[in-house]
C-alpha cells in the first residue's frame, strides 16, 4: 500500500470522496465502499480498490486488509491517510466508521436482462440516503416486486 498523508482536503486526488456525490456512479464505472466490514465483503467478491481514504486512528485496524490488496492487486493502490476532522470537511458527514474505498464497479447488465422475466418492476431513482433502502426493499417485497 502506498499510504498518503493528506496535507489538504482539496487534494484532486480524492476527489471522488469530495462530498460523496456519486462522483463514480455505474456510469464512470466505480462505487464507494463505507466502513471496513463493507470493504471487506467487497475485496472478498473481487471488486478491485482504486483508492482508499482512512482516518488516521483505523489503519492499525485495518492492516489485514491492506495486506489483503498487496498480495491480490499490487502494493500500488493508495490509502489517502487523514484526520477525523479532515475526513468531515471531505466527504460532508462524520464518518463512524472511519474508512472509504473508491473500488471498480462491476459490468452493470441491461435493463432487458434484468426485467426479462419480471412481472412487476420498482424504480428507484437519486436515492441519497442509503437508510431508505431497506424500507423501499421491505416495500417492495410486500408488493410482490420482482
Amino acid at each position: 500500500m502506498q499510504f498518503i498523508t493528506l496535507d489538504t482536503v482539496d487534494d484532486p486526488r480524492v476527489e471522488a470522496y469530495v462530498q460523496l456525490g456519486n462522483r463514480l456512479e455505474p456510469a464512470k464505472g466505480g462505487f464507494i465502499a463505507e466502513s471496513p466490514k463493507v470493504i471487506a465483503r467487497a475485496l472478498a467478491a473481487d471488486r478491485e480498490p482504486l483508492s482508499l481514504l482512512v482516518e488516521e486512528p483505523w489503519l492499525e485496524g485495518m492492516k489485514d486488509t491492506f495486506d489483503f490488496i498487496d498480495g491480490r492487486w499490487g502494493a500500488d493502490i493508495p490509502v489517502y491517510v487523514a484526520s477525523p476532522e479532515q475526513l468531515k470537511r471531505l466527504t460532508g458527514y462524520r464518518l463512524h466508521r472511519g474508512a472509504l474505498c473508491a473500488m471498480r464497479r462491476w459490468p452493470l447488465p441491461s435493463v432487458a436482462e434484468v426485467c426479462r422475466s419480471a412481472r412487476r418492476v420498482a424504480v428507484m431513482e437519486n436515492i441519497v440516503d442509503h437508510t431508505n433502502v431497506g424500507a423501499l426493499m421491505r416495500s417492495a417485497a410486500a408488493l410482490d416486486v420482482d
